[in-house]
Formats: C-alpha cells, sequence, structure tokens
C-alpha cells in the first residue's frame, strides 16, 4: 500500500515540475505584439487634435465626372449652371420594314414616365421642363460621360441638329407622377425601319437625345432601366400601315440608356459634395507628429454643414456622406470606406467616428495622406442632385472648421540595453 501511494506522488509531481519550469521559461520571453498593449506600465497614451496643432494640411472641391449608365434614373432639364442630358437606345427594331415609308407611318409617340424627385429651389411647382429631341449620330457606350460628349466645350457632333420633338410645360409634383408623351418626327422611325433591313447598317441606330434648352428651370428624373430592378422604361409607340387599309402597332421599348451631366466646378475654398455630377472634395491630412509604429487607438473627423449654401431636391437634405482612402490620384479604387453622419445632438455636426485604419496606414506610409469626400451611397450619387456645403478651413468661425482627434500609444522597446 504504501509503495502505490509514494508511486501516485510521483505521478503528481512530475506534471507540476512540467508547468512550473514552462511557467519559468515563459516568463523570459518577450512578450507577444498584442500582448504589449496590455503593458501599461511602458507605454504611453497621447492625444492629439486640431485644437492643437495642424493635422488637416489642405483641402480641395473638385469635379468627377460620372458615368451615369442604366441606373435606373435619367435626369433632364437645367437649373442655374446645371445641365442635364439624356440618350436613349431602342431595342426590337424589325428588319422585314424596310419597305415602310414616312407615308406609311401615321404617328410616333414617346412615352416617358417620371418618377417624384426634382432638383431646382422651392417653388418647383412652378418651374418648366422644356427640351428638345435629337437623333445621336455617334455611338455611345457605358462609358459616356459630359467630356465625351462635348470635348471642345459647348459644341458637339454627337447630335443632329434636327429637331424630332418639343416639349414645354409645367410638371405638377403628384403622389404618383404621370408619363410625358410628345409626338416625334415620322422621318426618323422610317430611317430606323430601313437601317435595320440591312445588316450592313443595323448596328448605327444609336438613338434620340433629350436635350433642355434655356426655357428650362428644373432638372427632373425619368424613370430608366436598371439592373436588377424592375422600372417602368421610356417607349416608342409606333402606328404605321403595312398595307393600305390594315394599322399596325409597334412598341420599341428603351433597352440602354445614359446621362450626362455638367456644372461649374465648386469654389474650392468649399467643402462640396453632390450626388449626378458628381462633386466631391478631399482633406490632405500631415500626422507627422505621431511616432512611427504608434499604434492607433481612436482617429475621429468633425465636419459642420453650410445649410445656407447647401441645396436639395423635394427630398430631405441626406444625412450621411462617406470617405475612401484612394492610394493614387485617379480615385479609381478605394483602399478603404468611412461614413459620416448626423450627431442627433446637433443636426449640423456630421461625425466621422471611425476613421482609426486610415490614420494607421499613414503612420506606417509617410505619415501624410487624403480623404475624398462624396456622397454616400448609389442613390445619393446616381440618383440625385442634392448639394452638400461644409463649412473649409478657412470659415472665421473657427468652432465650424473641420476637425480631429487621434489618440496614439507608443509601443514599448525591447531588448535595448543599457
Amino acid at each position: 500500500m504504501l509503495r502505490n501511494i509514494i508511486k501516485k506522488k510521483r505521478v503528481l509531481f512530475i506534471p507540476l515540475i512540467t508547468v512550473l519550469i514552462f511557467l519559468l521559461v515563459s516568463c523570459n520571453d518577450e512578450p507577444t505584439y498584442m500582448g504589449s498593449s496590455l503593458l501599461l506600465d511602458t507605454i504611453s497614451i497621447i492625444s492629439v487634435s486640431t485644437e492643437d496643432t495642424t493635422l488637416i494640411e489642405s483641402s480641395n472641391s473638385f469635379l468627377y465626372r460620372l458615368e451615369i449608365f442604366n441606373a435606373g434614373v435619367m435626369f433632364l432639364g437645367k437649373y442655374n449652371d446645371l445641365e442635364a442630358i439624356s440618350m436613349i437606345r431602342f431595342s426590337g427594331i424589325p428588319d422585314t420594314l424596310g419597305s415602310i415609308t414616312e407615308a406609311d407611318i401615321d404617328s410616333v409617340t414617346l412615352t416617358l414616365p417620371l418618377m417624384r424627385y426634382a432638383y431646382g429651389d422651392d417653388t418647383l411647382l412652378s418651374h418648366s421642363l422644356s427640351f428638345k429631341v435629337y437623333k445621336v449620330m455617334k455611338y455611345w457606350t457605358n462609358k459616356t460621360n459630359w467630356d465625351t460628349i462635348f470635348p471642345s466645350g459647348s459644341t458637339t457632333d454627337y447630335f443632329d441638329t434636327k429637331v424630332l420633338g418639343t416639349f414645354d410645360g409645367e410638371i405638377s409634383q403628384e403622389d404618383e407622377m404621370k408619363p410625358m408623351t410628345l409626338q416625334i418626327d415620322k422621318q426618323l422611325i422610317a430611317e430606323w425601319f430601313k437601317l435595320s433591313a440591312d445588316s450592313a447598317t443595323a448596328g448605327t441606330i444609336w438613338g434620340i437625345a433629350l436635350v433642355p434648352d434655356i426655357n428650362s428651370s428644373v432638372i427632373r428624373t425619368l424613370s430608366a432601366q436598371a439592373i436588377d430592378e424592375l422600372r417602368i422604361h421610356p417607349y416608342l409607340r409606333i402606328t404605321y400601315r403595312k398595307k393600305q387599309d390594315t394599322l399596325d402597332t409597334l412598341i420599341l421599348q428603351s433597352a440602354i440608356d445614359a446621362s450626362v451631366t455638367n456644372s461649374n466646378p465648386p469654389d474650392e475654398n468649399t467643402l462640396t459634395v453632390q450626388g449626378g455630377i458628381s462633386s466631391r472634395f478631399k482633406l490632405s491630412f500631415d500626422i507627422s507628429i505621431i511616432p512611427d509604429e504608434a499604434a492607433i487607438h481612436v482617429a475621429e473627423l468633425d465636419l459642420h454643414i453650410n445649410k445656407s449654401a447647401s441645396q436639395y431636391g423635394n427630398y430631405n437634405l441626406d444625412s450621411t456622406i462617406a470617405a475612401s482612402l484612394y492610394l493614387d490620384s485617379s480615385y479609381t479604387s478605394s483602399f478603404g470606406n468611412y461614413y459620416g453622419g448626423n450627431d442627433s445632438n446637433n443636426r449640423e455636426l456630421y461625425k466621422f467616428p471611425k476613421i482609426t485604419s486610415a490614420v494607421q496606414y499613414w503612420v506606417t506610409h509617410g505619415k501624410k495622406g487624403v480623404l475624398v469626400f462624396s456622397p454616400e451611397g448609389f442613390s445619393n450619387e446616381y440618383r440625385e442632385f442634392d448639394k452638400m456645403v461644409f463649412y473649409g478651413m478657412q470659415t472665421p468661425d473657427l468652432t465650424k472648421r473641420p476637425a480631429m482627434r487621434i489618440i496614439y500609444s507608443t509601443r514599448p522597446k525591447f531588448g535595448i540595453k543599457k
């Protein structure tokens, strides 16, 4: 029995010795990267802000051309310096109607389904939409924007000079918007029938353009083609006589559409974001005050909106905006995205509470960086024209200038011999 007790004690003693040896060896190791943040007695927690030093180096607003293609919405009209042109290409043109002439066509009606959103001042109901319809003369794609159509400024060879149809009138704002209809020149359709009948020319039908004129004083939105969405499209209703006494009807649905938009560039001294064009602004940061290999725990940015300079349509002003971290000046592929929103206690304050990863990236990549600000989300950028202007860095009221706060810690250094 005594022998059994001794064996049991040996069995218990051996694991105990093993654990003690492991702990002693572990205590002599340097802490891991993650564990080092727990050594509060060997690190410093530091807070810096724009109240103490210069963290925001400069700012700049600029115009970024969007390609608004099959976005579910087309823009049409003029308001102040803002202009929107839409282009539509139709599908389903038969290749069996090449013999139909203008005399055989009874009528051509273009139907444009309206949406509720409109952009102008507070008297939208009294504003006129006025535009003309032209034949598109050149091929256009999903990469077409205003600079494509008007490469030299105000003139273009994309549109024919012959007016095919006109609209000029006020549009009542309703809960359910009624579509616009207008008559289109019958010669255009006779030409399309002839082109479609020949395989060599069938691919040269580029559609029509809706171009606002000087009598237009509002920007309206039209329901259009969208990926993965069921929407009413613009369409042409054509009645014609293939035989002398037989009246046939042909419906041509829009297949693809695009809007090209233009306005004066935003004031560079303001911080402006606007959908539809799109206006954006960038803030350039200099965090040289932060030491190498610092760990960023908190990085926040505050912006104050200038409501008197901002403008929006008949929807409420956006409550959020987006900021993106880009690695090149083309602004085509973001490295990180951040979101700012209204502060519940101050509706003029937009807070970006979590730009920590951007600042951490700058710490290890030259201590300088840029964030580009734009409308938040697809609808705000591609389906609305709302303009948000924020107070800039030269604003006399210091409390409304962009403000930044950073909390960081210095990492402990190991293996340094005194």
